[in-house]
């Protein structure tokens, strides 16, 4: 199973596609000034993309080929079943954000 800060490194390394670690952190913590300001669904929403894009780029490094914008269907059917069960402890959270 994958350690939480290995989750915080391939998610920060998956917000944007060329960004160095620095950057895509720089971004999580953007997300986390907005939720601080209250601007809830603004933080919701960009926190729902960052985790749409560091899914699919691991379904890409699986070898995979994601399709749609739903967390909870990326997490349920990923590639990889090691993975895919390591993963369910995201999928609560995956579905709360797909809500949104």
């Amino acid at each position: 199973m994958l350690a939480r800060w290995s989750w915080l490194a391939l998610l920060a390394q998956a917000v944007q596609p060329g960004d160095q670690p620095q950057t895509a952190f720089r971004r999580l913590a953007h997300i986390i000034q907005l939720a601080a300001r209250g601007c809830h669904e603004w933080a919701a929403f960009q926190g729902q993309q960052a985790g749409e894009k560091a899914l699919k780029a691991l379904w890409f490094w699986h070898g995979g080929d994601p399709w749609g914008h739903s967390l909870a269907r990326l997490v349920r059917a990923f590639p990889d079943p090691a993975l895919r069960a390591a993963m369910r402890t995201l999928l609560s959270a995956a579905q709360a954000l797909d809500k949104l």
